[in-house]
């Protein structure tokens, strides 16, 4: 068949064949499979959108392709993204189409195993039923989309296709796909909505990576409980559950009778208590459900992972309570006295194949708590108190919000971010409050006014932390690609770029201004900021040498940094270590 070339010019990229609109995936450390690090996204880290376009939507990988509409929405398309530097391979086209074949097929005989029936979803063909795979030429080398885990490429799709209607299948048209430290990434997927989705592969690919991966686009989490399931890293990741084959149940693109329109969604409340007495081996965790067309599933996630779910049968309204005492992560198994808290999310799908969730952790009770100030949507991910003691959070909601501590009130709702907000920090003065966010974006706010007055950044590069000098002139900022930006608040202009070489999550300046340290995935770098020159590298003992935060003590002397399993001082003069808590 000879297909009919459409160019589109749009700021960034050249579209041929066709194109929609898509919004950046984010991606979480994971660990490794085979030579290479294997990365998966957020899931679902979106509120649950719904679009007006129905139509019958059960696929049988047993008949043909010939009978798809062409240009439905709903439906999964393929993308073969090429930068201007790397060459066209027709064997990673025909790879695609073998493999979108292969995932589609997989999905139905494991529906049927489970008893749905052979349904699964549908991919775009041409007249002829061949899937049709959409080329996208790329406006920059290679190096510019290298270490971004695709956000960049993310970046310039999102002026075309629309991930929130389908799911784009794309392959990066390179040998790799790597994250900021240099690491190769075997894939990332991540949920738009109800019926929309990315994943992204590098050239070199594996079916079941692709099948794992647009496993999360669907709305399906890590699950490690069996090394066989699809969701899990192997080996012999063959299998869905069969908590995922009754997720994929109602879900639009499996079965006909789901609808698309946005509805409104499930509401669900923990009603059990959030703290639990110290020694306790299990904790309840309690939930009231429901939703007026009637409820399908609830699931419960922890440590990153589905740990159990429970089937309901269209009950509208009912109270669901799992024992938690643990759960399968990354790193096995924790239980519930491994540690103090215990993040948790809970999930609830209706029969109409819509989700809604409530994340909330479990705490031991302290004899030194004296409040909980509660408003937040979302995990919190950063608090900070401005010099007058008002204090300001930022979460996962995509909104930070300002709190009178005393009167234990929130005083101000600030909003804006695209993203989770992953870190706030005021200025010396009090009057300024900076918030950085995985949108790539910095805010700065306007504390008595609560306006803001300054938007700042680059693509769509995840910013971790963010930090005033101690004179207020200048805003550190520690991002995923593993730099350090410093920017000038007066005039918001990047002044300096500090290579710290892996993720950064944590910058702080010491007291007198003249030391930023930054803290990230390869331990803690310090750098005199006068000449932006590198002066030490400390390498924190804690697992995997990962830094989560840096902190510098009143009077300059000694730097704190906290990992997975502890905290270690350190003496600035000397660069040794002089304590591990």
């Amino acid at each position: 068949m000879k297909k009919q070339l459409l160019r589109f010019t749009l700021s960034a990229i050249i579209i041929y064949l066709t194109g929609f609109t898509l919004n950046p995936a984010v991606a979480a450390t994971q660990p490794s499979v085979g030579n290479r690090t294997h990365y998966c996204g957020v899931i679902d880290g979106q509120s649950d959108k719904q679009h007006s376009d129905q139509y019958p939507n059960r696929r049988y990988a047993r008949t043909t392709t010939a009978n798809l509409n062409v240009g439905e929405p709903r439906m999964v398309r393929l993308i073969y993204f090429l930068p201007n530097d790397w060459q066209y391979r027709a064997d990673v086209v025909q790879k695609m189409k073998d493999t979108i074949r292969t995932v589609q097929t997989f999905y139905a005989e494991q529906m049927g195993a489970h008893g749905y029936g052979e349904v699964t979803f549908r991919f775009e063909t041409d007249l002829q039923g061949e899937p049709m795979v959409h080329r996208v030429d790329g406006d920059h080398p290679f190096s510019y989309y290298d270490n971004t885990l695709g956000n960049e490429v993310s970046g310039e799709l999102q002026q075309a296709f629309d991930f929130n209607a389908n799911i784009y299948f794309v392959v990066l048209g390179t040998d790799a796909l790597r994250q900021g430290d240099g690491a190769p990434a075997e894939g990332v997927g991540h949920r738009f909505a109800k019926n929309g989705g990315v994943l992204l592969v590098p050239n070199e690919f594996s079916s079941n990576v692709v099948t794992h991966e647009l496993g999360h686009t669907f709305g399906l989490n890590h699950d490690f409980r069996d090394g066989a399931y699809i969701m899990s890293y192997g080996p012999g990741w063959n299998r869905l559950s069969a908590c995922a084959a009754e997720f994929l149940s109602v879900h639009s693109y499996f079965n006909p009778d789901t609808p698309i329109e946005e509805e409104q969604l499930p509401t669900i409340e923990l009603i059990s208590p959030r703290t639990y007495p110290p020694g306790s081996m299990s904790v309840p965790v309690r939930v009231q459900v429901s939703d007026s067309d009637g409820l399908h599933q609830v699931l419960l996630h922890a440590l990153g992972a589905l740990q159990m779910c429970r089937r309901l049968t269209g009950e509208k309204d009912v109270i669901v309570e799992f024992e938690y005492d643990g759960g399968l992560g990354l790193e096995g198994f924790m239980g519930l006295s491994s540690a103090v808290t215990h993040g948790i999310r809970v999930d609830i799908v209706d029969t109409d194949g819509n989700v809604s969730n409530v994340s909330f952790r479990f705490a031991e009770s302290s004899p030194y708590h004296i409040a909980t100030l509660e408003g937040h949507a979302d995990v919190v991910r950063s608090v900070s108190f401005s010099p007058d003691g008002t204090l300001a959070s930022g979460s996962v909601d995509q909104t930070v919000r300002l709190w009178d501590v005393a009167a234990r009130q929130n005083i101000a709702t600030l909003e804006g971010h695209r993203r989770w907000v992953e870190s706030v920090s005021f200025s010396p003065d009090g009057g300024t409050l900076a918030s950085g966010s995985g949108d790539g974006k910095i805010r700065l706010w306007d504390v008595m006014t609560r306006q803001n007055i300054g938007t700042f950044g680059e693509g769509f590069t995840w910013i971790y932390s963010v930090s005033f000098s101690p004179d207020g002139e200048i805003l550190a900022s520690g991002r995923i690609n593993g730099t350090v930006k410093l920017w000038d608040v007066a005039t918001r202009q990047n002044i300096a770029t500090l290579t710290h070489g892996a993720l950064v999550l944590s910058v702080s300046f010491s007291p007198d201004g003249t030391i930023l340290a930054s803290g990230g995935r390869d331990g803690i770098e310090l750098w005199d900021v006068a000449t932006r020159q590198n002066i030490g590298t400390l390498t924190h003992g804690g697992v995997g040498g990962v830094v989560i935060s840096v902190s510098f003590s009143p009077d300059g002397t000694i730097l704190a940094s906290g990992g997975w399993d502890g905290i270690e001082l350190w003496d600035v003069a000397t660069r040794q270590n002089i304590g591990t808590l």
